[in-house]
């Protein structure tokens, strides 16, 4: 899990529940199998989640992922790991950044 946070990020919604507001946060990495983000609201390992964020011009809404790993920096956010179960979502995301990479 890397620990720069001097590039750029994709701003995330976080929902853990629909009673809940929904937590904020960024992507920091993205596979199709795997998204890294970075917050300052903490979740326990195991906790599933659903994203909201744009990606190659198009709103992802409802995207789950499985907290994999939690890291907390000296700065007080944390850093986590998410697995993506859903396959359909995964081809979604395949496909964004296929079109990301034909882009340069």
């Amino acid at each position: 899990m890397s620990l720069n946070r001097d590039k750029e990020y994709i701003p995330v919604s976080i929902r853990i529940s629909l009673e809940e507001a929904p937590f904020w946060g960024r992507v920091t990495a993205i596979s199709p199998e795997k998204i890294e983000l970075l917050s300052q609201f903490e979740f326990r390992k195991g906790k599933m989640m659903a994203l909201g964020f744009e990606l190659c011009g198009e709103e992802l809404d409802d995207v789950r992922g499985k907290v994999s790993a939690v890291q907390r920096d000296a700065t007080g956010y944390f850093h986590y790991s998410l697995e993506l179960p859903d396959l359909n979502q995964r081809k979604t995301i395949r496909e964004k950044i296929l079109q990301l990479a034909a882009k340069t």
